[in-house]
């Protein structure tokens, strides 16, 4: 059985959630996005909901 997890990625005044889900991504290249949504806390700031699947 594959490994599946969620994470969320949070963004802030000073950096975007999309890049942490980029570093992420290039330090765990096992692992794919199968689904995705954002997720907004208040005005300024975002977040981003993936759910991930290890690559066999």
């Amino acid at each position: 059985m594959k490994k599946r997890f969620v994470k969320r990625f949070s963004g802030t005044m000073t950096k975007f959630a999309e890049d942490e889900l980029n570093k992420y991504l290039d330090a765990n290249p096992s692992y794919r996005i199968m689904c995705m949504t954002y997720a907004n806390h208040s005005a300024l700031y975002s977040g981003i909901i993936v759910y991930f699947e290890e690559i066999e």
